[in-house]
């Protein structure tokens, strides 16, 4: 059920024993219209399974659009006509649907127009 888990101590963005959890789209999917505490119920005792720890504070996110549904074969789209124009984001990258596909297809679309 869970695509990620994230601690955040470890990533330096909080002093204090944290982690960020995301759903497989799925799951997620699968689970749109539940209920907030439904939801939350399901994500932390998924999180405490791989943790150990019991979640003391948590908070809920939903982003409908979060991830590409179809994804382009390649890091940048490039089109060249009268002027070049280069598409990039997290679907022009074989792992996308993260932020870090997002930011190495950026830095493939700045090398394409360098």
């Amino acid at each position: 059920m869970l695509s990620s888990l994230a601690s955040n101590r470890a990533k330096g963005l909080c002093e204090v024993d944290a982690v960020t959890a995301h759903a497989l789209p799925a799951w997620s999917l699968a689970h749109w219209d539940a209920d907030d505490d439904t939801v939350l119920a399901a994500m932390a005792a998924e999180v405490t399974r791989h943790t150990g720890g019991a979640a003391r504070a948590v908070a809920l996110k939903r982003w409908r659009h979060a991830r590409p549904t179809r994804y382009v074969d390649g890091p940048a789209a490039v089109r060249d006509g009268g002027a070049t124009l280069v598409f990039a984001g997290d679907a022009f990258h074989l792992d996308g649907g993260r932020v870090e596909a997002a930011w190495l297809s950026g830095i493939a679309a700045a090398a394409a127009v360098r």
